[in-house]
């Protein structure tokens, strides 16, 4: 199955990041999912945890990772581990749109997703 980013439609994701849905419940993939994320400039997603397992991988801009009580800088080419129920949320301090890939095992469901 090939899948061109550029032929999906974004949504809104409960963490308040625009989200284009590439691997997951639509592709009927239940063990991984995999979405392209972008954060405006200026704009942050809401804290949140999850119940399982999500990696960033930066692609373009620089935002500030929180993890738990941690605060990074991250850049494109950085790879943010995200372990199972860590309190998140990240914010773009940039001029540019920051972008990632989000990688969650198993696939992202909202209901396994709390806003705090």
């Amino acid at each position: 199955m090939i899948i061109k980013l550029n032929d999906l439609k974004p949504i809104m994701s409960v963490d308040d990041a625009e989200v284009y849905e590439i691997i997951g419940l639509k592709t009927n993939t239940k063990c991984l999912s995999v979405a392209y994320a972008v954060v405006h400039p200026n704009e942050e997603t809401k804290l949140h945890f999850h119940n399982f397992t999500e990696v960033y991988i930066i692609v373009k801009g620089k935002g500030i990772i929180t993890l738990d009580d941690n605060s990074t800088l991250v850049e494109e080419k950085n790879i943010i581990l995200i372990n199972k129920k860590v309190k998140h949320k990240i914010k773009n301090v940039g001029n540019e749109d920051l972008e990632f890939y989000s990688v969650c095992s198993p696939a992202f469901n909202e209901k396994d997703t709390v806003l705090i």
